[in-house]
Formats: structure tokens, C-alpha cells, sequence
């Protein structure tokens, strides 16, 4: 691997985190898992199936409600993932790891 993977992780049926697993420094030890922003399931009863996701600024999410987030959507968490893991290849993480905490 040689930058971050991108993932969803559902913590409820319409609702959970954007998690980056970086690199690991070596063979031995896995790499840190971050996250990096939020994910709702958007759509109402009967409605095509949308998702959208809040990129945080910054790992962690603490400062998520106090800084502006860039969004993204697709019609499910997989196609989301998948639509986030080509920015981060194209452009590099949209977050910083120093200000997690």
C-alpha cells in the first residue's frame, strides 16, 4: 500500500465515519486508522438510495462542527468509498493528522 485506504464504517443503518488506514512504517506493525469524516444516509422512505459524506478538515472529527467540511455523495457507502479513495489517489488526504485529538 502507499497511501491511505479509504473506507466506510456504519455505525447504524443510515449513518457512519470515513476512515483512512495509512500506510504501516514496516512489515511488522499495521498502520494507524484515522477518521476522517462523517456519512448519513440522506434519502427519505421510498426515495433512491443517497449518501453523503463530510470530509473533516482534520482527523478526529473534533473540529468537524466548528470548521466548514467539503461533502460528497453516491447512491451507497461502497460507491462512496470508492468515489473518495480516487480523490485521495488523485489529490492526496484532505485532512491534517496533527490536529486529531
Amino acid at each position: 500500500m502507499t497511501g491511505p485506504r479509504i473506507a466506510i464504517a456504519l455505525s447504524g443503518g443510515r449513518s457512519g465515519y470515513v476512515v483512512a488506514v495509512l500506510p504501516p512504517a514496516d512489515g511488522y506493525h499495521s498502520g494507524p486508522v484515522l477518521a476522517v469524516g462523517s456519512v448519513l444516509r440522506t434519502d427519505g422512505d421510498g426515495e433512491a438510495e443517497t449518501w453523503r459524506a463530510w470530509l473533516w478538515p482534520a482527523a478526529g472529527g473534533a473540529v468537524h462542527v466548528t470548521r466548514s467540511c467539503a461533502v460528497a455523495d453516491a447512491e451507497g457507502p461502497g460507491v462512496l468509498a470508492g468515489k473518495l479513495q480516487k480523490r485521495c489517489d488523485k489529490d492526496g488526504p484532505w485532512w491534517r493528522a496533527g490536529d486529531a485529538g
